[in-house]
């Protein structure tokens, strides 16, 4: 057998891809490949005859070789990933010796190493004594060191071998040849039962009583990562591990294990098989498993896939929910919406409520339409809809917008006689909270309309005028209770329905097409507007169908009149038709005279144009915005509203005082004007004849009418005031804590920093202008321009502003993710920073682990940016800046570093420790000193010697 030592070894990378030579053949690299096998086989032979008690000695040379000679093989391989050179050198190229061995079989023998303290060597040594404890569980550490090298470059060669995941990157290579190659890598794996050997470990339980985890949590990590590639990136893969009943030990690891990052894994790898084989998993009551999983683990991307297989499965079969108690499913789910603060948890519950309640009834044919509302009318029987508006409140932009959109196909799909809409309108702190999130402003810059966080602001904004829309077209209760609340104040009601009008102009007419325009009364609105108006969109028309809304009778039933829809017509005339439905829902019931029960009253027949123009785009002075009452019978309907909406507005905000979110006490509801008067600066881009001007100092000019206004309105900002005091200082330990991921980040986006950039880039282009006295409105882009004093200033044009192609965000940062430390300045030593960079390296392979384990929905796409930016950029920089402080420490001395700290102390009195926050300037001002310091010494020692040798020259000359 050929000596493979360090010195082949050396040879061999020379020969293969590391040296300056022409590229070696395929006969080279194969025996390149061979000798790395023996290599293996050797460090196997030595290890297994130790453990069978046929050698006394471990050969710690050939351990040392067979690592070197993993990470040599992962170069090789993936130097050149051509099918028939990868064919040629794993394949075609077994290793004979009183066995064949491959390499794939050889990896899968490392990983079934037993350990050393389970061997006989280890049982007969232990009864006479020959062994100690820590020695044996020192050797089991070193060889699961041996097995994660070995499942590290398994799950590189199955990545490689995949065909799933190379073509997304490689359009060249022959589908053919590597749709093969990927297949006669799962069939190697699972001809050596590498399945088998996989999934046995995986499941391995802890070892005897007395001997501790010598590190084999490690290697179930790295076997979970291994089986992870090989179900993800390998067709073949996935239905080897289906075949082999490995769903049901996946799920039996997912519910008991004791691991979070392998339940994650479990998780993911049960996610991928939900997209392929969904009925497979319903066999074996996944989604039991999942709905406890999501109710009570701990780990939040445990909880955020496990929602995500359950959608999935239901998106795939909506029948599956006889296979569930809906009872318990709805009261999981109203405990995550409740009581979970994760964003990927909210996000991915929202999309499984949707999911339910979106399912189609007409498809729906083997007489089972009662299993498809279970879930509505559990939903509404326990009250659990109030939920969505605890996610609205507290929450962030996108999962706000996923729970008023699944709170929308609730309201369009519920049975039209538990009056959902009567529920919420007389819900009066629901009411308020919709309404109140329908004015508030967005406060990202008009720069930045294409970032994530605004397009899922105008979503919100949307869907939100999409529910209360739903609202006021089911009931005529609704619209009356709503209208009779704010006709008190017409003022805030215009603007609220100038707002809510705006809002629905967001969207594209196809985006409205799934909408159900469905009354309680069983009625399709929809169908009776288009048999009516034959086609035109008549305002006469619908207010015929508002009236009869009014009159008691008896509606049809839900199931047939959703039939009676015009499923001829394609998306965009349903989009249309129903936008123009939900405009005139909202422009009637926040009008001062909406549409009553009346029909005797005879209504003056509208010409041919205005039969054809939407309401709320008429000049007529009964669809006009403004107020038609005057001063004073303004002024006393406010004087006599005790009870109305405003007041019962201020109630709320005091009862519910820690969801108010502000920034500081005077951002946000001065006074009613600043309410009215923000929402009027939106209007004001809109065409003139659009909307009317609005009358905004006649109701609010006489105090004394309104005086229990203003004491709801004090008290109300009081309340505001406290909030923002804990706010601030909630935000002030936040920048803290992740000062250092901005400061050394790649793709942070701030919300002003697109537009920090842009007005630099202007002032740039205006000195440029100004110093080549020209007032051209287009420049070129020269890359720096000379002004007339000297300065040499560099500029982009104005037309292409800096954008990352990719960023994240506050909102994509968990506490977990972030590295914070603290040493005290009274007690620095050496030792406390090198635990520190001892931690700092663990909490890097952690955060490796969660990039892997991350979904790779759109919506976590800043999530995933954050940790690449970490583990690239962030965690990388940190080290080295601890690693410095380190090595200064023991270059200088502790004392010689400590006393700079302390004068930086002197300064900074507030700060007692060393911190993420400060450590960055603490490490540049004892740079400083030092270079001060031992310069002036140096100095000194100059001019010592130079007046010694002036002494000594003027005694030469005495003498």
């Amino acid at each position: 057998m050929k000596d493979f030592n360090d010195e082949n070894i050396s040879k061999s990378r020379k020969k293969g891809f590391y040296g300056s030579e022409p590229a070696p053949s395929i006969e080279e690299e194969a025996d390149c490949m061979k000798n790395i096998c023996e290599c293996l086989y050797d460090c196997l032979s030595n290890i297994r005859r130790f453990l069978n008690q046929a050698s006394k000695d471990l050969s710690m040379e050939s351990i040392d070789q067979a690592l070197e000679c993993f990470q040599l093989a992962v170069t090789l391989l993936s130097s050149d990933p051509e099918p028939e050179r990868l064919k040629a050198l794993v394949f075609d190229n077994a290793l004979e010796k009183e066995e064949e061995y491959t390499f794939i079989s050889l990896l899968l023998d490392f990983v079934s190493v037993p350990q050393f303290t389970k061997s006989n060597a280890y049982i007969e040594s232990s009864k006479e004594g020959g062994y100690q404890l820590q020695i044996a569980i020192e050797t089991d550490q070193l060889l699961n060191h041996l097995k994660i090298y070995a499942l590290k470059c398994m799950s590189k060669f199955v990545s490689i071998c995949s065909y799933e995941s190379r073509n997304m990157y490689e359009q060249t290579v022959d589908d053919q040849k590597l749709k093969a190659l990927s297949k006669m890598c799962a069939e190697a794996i699972a001809d050596e039962h590498g399945i088998d050997v996989l999934m046995e470990f995986l499941f391995e339980k802890d070892r005897e009583e007395g001997i501790p985890n010598s590190g084999n949590e490690e290697v179930r990590l790295a076997v979970a990562e291994c089986l992870f590639f090989f179900v993800v990136r390998n067709e073949v893969g996935r239905l080897a591990l289906l075949l082999q009943k490995g769903v049901s030990q996946l799920l039996k690891c997912l519910e008991s294990d004791s691991n979070a990052l392998v339940r994650s894994y479990c998780c993911a790898i049960l996610r991928e098989f939900s997209n392929h084989y969904p009925d497979e998993l319903l066999k074996e009551n996944t989604l039991q498993v999942c709905i406890k999983v999501l109710n009570i683990d701990s780990s939040q991307e445990v909880r955020a896939l496990s929602a995500e297989i359950i959608e999935i499965i239901f998106k795939s079969d909506p029948k599956a929910t006889q296979f569930v108690s809906v009872p318990t499913l709805c009261k999981v789910l109203n405990d995550r919406l409740t009581k979970d603060s994760s964003r990927d948890v909210l996000e991915a519950v929202c999309k499984l409520l949707e999911t339910l309640f979106s399912s189609k009834i007409a498809e729906n044919s083997d007489g089972r339409k009662e299993l498809f509302l279970d879930v509505h009318r559990e939903f509404i029987s326990k009250g659990y809809w109030k939920s969505f508006i605890r996610v609205l409140k507290q929450c962030t932009v996108r999962p706000a917008s996923l729970a008023v959109r699944a709170l929308r196909y609730l309201l369009q799909t519920s049975p039209y006689e538990e009056k959902v809409s009567r529920l919420i309108v007389g819900h009066f702190q629901t009411l308020s909270v919709l309404l109140k999130s329908s004015l508030e402003q967005n406060k990202t810059n008009s720069k930045q309309k294409q970032n994530s966080t605004m397009i899922a602001h105008k979503l919100l904004k949307v869907e939100l005028s999409i529910v209360l829309a739903i609202l006021f077209l089911q009931s005529p209760h609704s619209r009356k209770q709503v209208n009779t609340e704010l006709t008190a104040f017409p003022l805030w009601m215009s603007t609220l329905r100038g707002a809510l009008l705006k809002h629905l102009s967001y969207a594209e007419p196809e985006y409205f097409s799934d909408i159900r325009a469905v009354d309680e009364k069983g009625i399709n609105i929809y169908s009776e507007f288009k048999a009516l108006g034959k086609g035109l969109l008549n305002t006469s028309t619908l207010k015929d169908i508002f009236s009869s809304q009014e009159v008691e009778a008896e509606g049809s039933d839900i199931y047939s009149d959703l039939h009676s829809e015009f499923m001829d017509d394609d998306d965009k005339i349903k989009g249309k038709i129903n936008h123009f439905i939900l405009s005139f829902a909202i422009h009637e019931t926040l009008s001062e005279n909406p549409v009553t029960s009346s029909p005797v009253k005879e209504m003056e027949s509208p010409t041919k144009e205005a039969q054809n123009e939407p309401p709320y785009l008429s000049s007529d002075s009964e669809m006009t915005p403004r107020p038609k009452n005057s001063p004073e019978k303004t002024n006393q309907l406010l004087g006599d509203a005790e009870d109305s909406f405003i007041n019962q507005f201020g109630d709320v905000m005091a009862k519910e005082q820690e969801v108010i979110e502000v920034e500081s006490a005077d951002s946000k509801s001065d006074s009613i004007r600043e309410s009215i008067e923000s929402p009027q600066k939106e209007i004001k881009g809109r065409p003139v004849e659009n909307y009317s001007p609005i009358m905004i100092d006649s109701p609010m000019k006489n105090h004394s009418t309104n005086s229990s206004v203003v004491g709801s309105i004090a008290s109300a900002r009081s309340i505001v005031s406290r909030s923002s005091i804990s706010i601030s200082i909630q935000k002030r330990q936040f920048e803290n804590t992740v000062y250092l991921c901005k400061k050394l980040g790649q793709w942070y986006e701030s919300k002003d920093m697109r537009v920090k950039k842009q007005k630099a880039q202007d002032s740039f282009v205006k000195a440029h202008r100004l110093a080549a006295n020209t007032t051209g409105s287009r420049i070129i882009p020269t890359g720096y321009v000379s002004t007339p004093d000297g300065l040499v200033l560099r500029y982009k044009p104005n037309e292409s502003p800096q954008k990352l192609s990719k960023s994240w965000s506050d909102e994509d940062i968990k506490t977990t993710d972030v590295f914070t430390f603290e040493i005290p300045f009274d007690d620095f030593t050496v030792e406390r920073v090198e635990r520190i960079v001892n931690s700092l390296g663990k909490h890097i392979k952690y955060i490796k682990k969660s990039l892997v384990i991350c979904p790779k929905s759109p919506n976590a796409k800043g999530r995933r940016t954050f940790l690449m930016d970490l583990n690239i950029n962030i965690l990388p920089k940190t080290q080295m800046i601890i690693e410095e402080l380190l090595i200064m420490m023991k270059e200088y001395g502790v004392e010689n570093i400590k006393m700079p700290i302390y004068l930086w102390k002197g300064k900074e009195r507030k700060d007692t420790t060393l911190t993420q926050y400060n450590v960055l300037e603490i490490l540049e001002f004892v740079k400083i000193h030092l270079a001060n310091y031992f310069q002036g010494e140096l100095e000194r020692l100059d001019s010592i010697r130079f007046n010694n040798s002036i002494a000594d020259s003027m005694t030469k000359q005495e003498m």
